[in-house]
């Protein structure tokens, strides 16, 4: 037999909220985590995660499709953390939330279709095919990426036999004054 002692737990209070009016925003994705823990929670009508952690440092990515996604840290200490982020309207989209892209693929596909995943590297005769980290401004460390299979060669996971495409959830931009799109894409094409 062997006798097990539960960690101490602190209880917290994720607040999420709209920047401009200040009310609460309700299901929003709100993802914490450390080296230790992984925890995904859905805020709930009056934009509110209550729940328990051990102490420590956290990090936490919150986002909701309509609102830019954020990411900070927090301590979980002996007192209840109560802790309020403010969400600005826009688009926004670092992967490190599920904000609910499809992927569409020719049925002729053979490998390679696009997932949401921590990039694993490749290399040829020296030349990163396929890199190993996330863009360095993003919150997290996923990606979209094609090919992403763990310890394959390069030639293993590429995309073969058709197209495949990732679709943004729809945006309503009707309110916005000006709009610049941005992204950053790794492409790297070898051997044929």
């Amino acid at each position: 037999s062997v006798e097990l002692s539960p960690f101490d737990t602190y209880g917290i209070q994720v607040s999420v909220i709209d920047a401009f009016d200040f009310t609460g925003i309700p299901s929003a994705s709100v993802n914490v985590y450390n080296e230790d823990f992984n925890f995904d929670w859905v805020s709930n009508q009056d934009g509110f995660v209550t729940s328990s952690l051990i102490p420590g440092v956290y990090n936490v990515s919150i986002g909701l499709w309509g609102y830019q996604t954020i990411c900070s840290e927090f301590t979980v200490e002996e007192n209840q953390v109560e802790i309020t982020f403010d969400l600005e309207k826009g688009y926004s989209d670092d992967f490190s939330l599920d904000l609910g892209w499809l992927v569409e693929n020719e049925s002729s596909l053979t490998a390679g279709a696009w997932e949401r995943g921590i990039p694993n590297g490749t290399d040829y005769q020296g030349q990163t095919l396929n890199p190993s980290i996330d863009a360095d401004e993003d919150c997290g460390a996923q990606a979209y990426i094609t090919g992403n299979t763990v310890n394959a060669s390069f030639y293993e996971a590429d995309v073969d036999g058709g197209r495949t495409s990732i679709l943004s959830p729809i945006m309503d931009l009707s309110s916005f004054q000006s709009i610049t799109l941005s992204f950053s894409t790794w492409f790297q094409n070898a051997g044929g």
